[in-house]
């Protein structure tokens, strides 16, 4: 039985400069597998096919074809509109290569909450916002992203939120999955967590 989504991709973000980690979380190991491979075998149950974004002087071929971020330094919200530059007619599954704790449960999740009819379906955060980072993006939504770049927003985050309505957000299972990797601490509380330390 197949789960692939018809017309989905999935986009995994991998090019940040994770200056505050001091190293590439693409290349960080949990349970023996680094994150950007773990990440890119959860969108391949689901979509049609996977990519990940990265700089123009990153190096990523393996697991799945790069998309260079052609929109400068805008952060995650030039990764998504260069997929859709790059495939014009499709939507985007896009999953962090910083949130190591998202599993397949939680893209099964996400894709059961879908509302085609919407811009976008996303996890709702504790605080009542919305995560932007593991979040379905659908075409339609594309030359609000856009505008909202060339006006000078770069948050993803906040352009969900003015939104409104047109946006499905949904409450996780468990919210603790949608924790990101940030700093050297973060990276070792998480390998205690995943040994049961927690």
């Amino acid at each position: 039985m197949s789960f692939v989504q018809e017309n989905l991709y999935g986009l995994v973000l991998a090019g940040g400069r994770s200056r505050r980690l001091g190293r590439d979380k693409a290349t960080l190991v949990y349970k023996g597998q680094l994150q950007l491979d773990r990440s890119i075998g959860m969108l391949k149950r689901y979509c049609e096919q996977v990519f990940i974004s990265v700089r123009d002087d990153q190096d990523y071929t393996v697991g799945a074809e790069p998309i260079i971020d052609r929109m400068g330094e805008i952060g995650p919200l030039g990764g998504i509109l260069s997929a859709f530059f790059y495939h014009r007619d499709k939507d985007w599954l896009v999953l962090g290569v910083d949130m190591p704790f998202i599993n397949v449960f939680t893209i099964k999740e996400i894709i059961a909450a879908r509302d085609k009819e919407k811009l976008a379906t996303c996890f709702k955060t504790p605080s009542g916002e919305p995560e932007p980072l593991c979040t379905i993006y659908e075409n339609k939504f594309k030359a609000s992203l856009l505008n909202a770049a060339k006006s000078g927003e770069r948050s993803p985050k906040r352009i969900l939120q003015e939104q409104g309505d047109a946006v499905q957000m949904v409450a996780p299972k468990d919210p603790t999955q949608l924790d990101c990797i940030v700093t050297a601490d973060d990276y070792l509380a998480a390998q205690t967590r995943f040994l049961g330390g927690r």
